[in-house]
């Protein structure tokens, strides 16, 4: 297959050379980022220039090892070199987080050293016998320097599949736009920034994303847009309902409160404080007036109950002296 030197020189670049130098002979490592380079070069190179070869991961491996300087030592144990990184990759899934502000409107992203053009979610691959929650809050933490430990919820979360690799993206809601984000890592994180989630393309021609960047530059994170815009589409809908079932159960309320005080009124009988204990009205405590408390929509409107059954009882008995 050939593939012109100059987008060679330009996926290098995106995905390859700036990884440091002392992480140069992990090749397991470097493997991981010639797939991203790969995948990016199928998504966008392939679609938008139809003519160039398509290939297999294993036959671009051999294409960059052979094009990069320091990666031509080992291209006569290559296949000995992707035998390793596929049964690592088969058996280390990787975990991490979709950080949401308090309204749901934002999605925090980062941007790594080694693929300066690309933002994604932050997250990274599971320690041995470290519980995948476990390990999202560890890579969010050292990537963002923010401890999600509070907000997690195990049983929330969205999963993609990149060829044989899992990804599994807790979400996580509620972080303030004002939080502090200091990446703990070393040359890992370059930036942690906010980004509209109605912004973020959804597909690799979406022309419709309205931030300043194109969609090459969110293709790993284009895989969770539509399923996240579900999720919280069906999120606020939810929190939608339990606010009118809220609404609906102070309004019951509200009702019973208004046929008491209208037997108050009535003028029939005395009523006594004992009448009023019911749901809605509280128990006075020692040096505390007993509160009457109406619907939500009367929330900074209080009546004092034991006032009103003093008064009613007053003038029941000047009723009845005047009878007499």
């Amino acid at each position: 297959h050939y593939i012109p030197k100059d987008l060679l020189n330009d996926l290098s670049s995106r995905f390859i050379i700036n990884v440091p130098e002392e992480e140069r002979v992990d090749l397991i490592r470097l493997c991981f980022q010639i797939e991203l380079a790969h995948w990016f070069y199928l998504d966008f190179y392939c679609e938008e220039n139809p003519k160039l070869p398509k290939c297999t991961v294993k036959e671009f491996i051999n294409i960059i090892f052979r094009h990069i300087p320091f990666l031509q030592k080992y291209c006569q144990d290559i296949d000995a070199v992707i035998a390793d990184w596929r049964e690592y990759k088969s058996a280390v899934p990787t975990y991490g987080a979709i950080l949401l502000d308090q309204n749901l409107d934002n999605v925090l992203l980062v941007q790594s050293y080694y693929s300066k053009a690309s933002w994604g979610f932050p997250k990274g691959k599971v320690n041995e016998d470290e519980k995948p929650y476990h390990c999202a809050i560890r890579e969010v933490f050292e990537e963002t320097g923010f401890d999600i430990t509070d907000y997690i919820k195990n049983e929330e979360f969205l999963e993609h599949y990149f060829n044989e690799q899992l990804i599994r993206l807790y979400i996580i809601t509620g972080i303030p736009l004002d939080a502090k984000f200091h990446p703990r890592t070393r040359k890992e994180i370059k930036a942690c920034e906010w980004f509209p989630v109605n912004h973020l393309p959804t597909g690799k021609r979406d022309e419709a994303s309205k931030t300043k960047l194109g969609p090459n530059n969110f293709f790993m994170v284009i895989p969770f847009v539509k399923q996240l815009q579900k999720w919280i589409a069906s999120y606020k809908e939810k929190e939608s309902l339990s606010d009118v079932e809220k609404d609906s159960k102070m309004d019951k309320q509200f009702i019973k409160q208004q046929r008491l005080f209208s037997q108050l009124t009535k003028g029939k009988n005395a009523v006594s404080k004992n009448e009023l204990k019911f749901e809605g009205f509280k128990e006075s405590k020692e040096g505390q007036e007993n509160i009457f408390r109406p619907s939500i929509t009367w929330k900074n409107f209080y009546l004092d109950s034991e006032a009103i059954v003093a008064t009613f009882n007053i003038s029941m008995r000047k009723a009845s002296q005047k009878k007499l």
